[in-house]
């Protein structure tokens, strides 16, 4: 063979090993004390949500928060009157005077009501993005979802299928510039799985997807961070250890 014909060779399995190497270099798994709640959550539930138009009743449960520097975001779902729901969010710069009701996803056509996971918000501060990702039950599949405003709530993006499957998933989201983590339970898989979505483009496209939890490591209520290229995701191992610990997995993102 010749020298070049040889570069080429050399090439191309770099090509591939590189191709086969997954987006995620993952750490072990490990526990530790579940994070305390967030101070700001009780000050804010207690502020009324606004009514929203063509529904019936606010879940107030489902009321989750988010937080950047001096500004607040808040998301919860609505009931109609057929049991379907709308995800509406309100934004609030002191916590309590908040912006009207605005609706994130109307198209729910399932009949759950407010027995459902709560929806995931997060605010960037880095660049003052509004994310959310959620389950939800459209005409063309249900499946866990993700939006965004990248204007302060002026307008929202197209939703984006996360993935598509029938069961209630919980949903994690978090934002650092145009790179967006989303940790799921996967709503096609028979036991507890925990699976990971990246997107390097604000998250109108995801393009890499992987396994959060090894096998044998069952999990629930997954919560993604993201660190510059360290990526973190915390959930609820299986309830035979109860609520005193929190299991974590955490690795470097590849470029």
């Amino acid at each position: 063979m010749s020298p070049q014909l040889r570069a080429v060779s050399f090439a191309a399995v770099l090509i591939v090993a590189a191709c086969d190497r997954p987006p995620v270099e993952w750490d072990d798994v490990r526990y530790e004390p579940p994070p305390a709640p967030a101070r700001v959550r009780g000050a804010a539930l207690g502020i009324p949500v606004p009514a929203i138009p063509g529904t019936v009743s606010p879940c107030l449960r489902s009321v989750t928060l988010a937080a950047a520097e001096k500004s607040l975001a808040r998301a919860w779902w609505v009931a109609r009157a057929d049991s379907s729901v709308v995800l509406a969010v309100q934004l609030s710069t002191d916590g309590l005077s908040w912006s009207p009701g605005l609706v994130v996803d109307a198209r729910d056509r399932g009949g759950r009501g407010c027995a459902r996971p709560d929806a995931s918000v997060f605010l960037d501060p880095r660049s003052s993005y509004l994310h959310l990702a959620y389950f939800i039950e459209p005409a063309d599949g249900a499946g866990v979802f993700f939006s965004h405003s990248m204007d302060g709530g002026a307008m929202f993006h197209e939703p984006v299928p996360v993935v598509y499957g029938a069961t209630p998933s919980a949903a994690s989201v978090a934002g650092r510039g145009d790179n967006v983590a989303i940790a799921h339970e996967d709503p096609n898989s028979t036991r507890r799985e925990l699976s990971l979505a990246l997107s390097r483009t604000a998250g109108h496209i995801f393009e890499q997807r992987l396994d959060v939890n090894p096998e044998g490591i069952e999990g629930i209520r997954p919560l993604v961070s993201i660190d510059g290229d360290r990526v973190t995701v915390r959930w609820r191992p299986p309830s035979s250890l109860g609520d005193s610990v929190t299991a974590v997995r955490a690795g470097h993102w590849r470029r």
